[in-house]
């Protein structure tokens, strides 16, 4: 396993989400670090790349290519690992700014995107996300 402490040391002014297309190599070293200390599932780099979050972070044009890039860091990292069971769950929050100015319908809509993305780029074994208290 490289010494990712330097390259990880660079880039700490990136947004995480940010990073599954600025430097893929980092957040599949991350998943490999996992597997490597036994997990058996990983979670993608997804929690904060929903369209809403993304929006806030000038990054909304890329919604697209930042979750699929998170997957494809996270197969990477299970097909070179020396477990290709390593189960991979979608992470996704239900984030929701207070400020902005989105229906519940526009929020829903965009949640049930982030998920059939995830699910469409790959057969994740699971999509994670907390539940909202009431």
């Amino acid at each position: 396993m490289p010494d990712n402490q330097a390259r990880y040391d660079q880039i700490t002014a990136a947004a995480l989400e940010e990073l599954n297309v600025t430097h893929p190599e980092a957040v599949r070293d991350v998943h490999l670090e996992y597997i490597a200390a036994g997990a058996e599932m990983i979670i993608t780099n997804t929690f904060a790349a929903g369209r809403q979050a993304l929006d806030s972070a000038g990054l909304g044009d890329e919604f697209a290519r930042i979750n699929k890039s998170a997957v494809e860091a996270a197969k990477l990292a299970r097909d070179e690992s020396e477990n290709p069971h390593v189960a991979i769950a979608g992470s996704m929050c239900p984030w929701v700014d207070s400020g902005a100015s989105r229906s519940q319908r526009r929020l829903t809509d965009e949640f049930q995107e982030q998920a059939d993305l995830l699910a469409s780029v790959a057969a994740l074994s699971a999509l994670l996300s907390p539940r909202r208290q009431r």
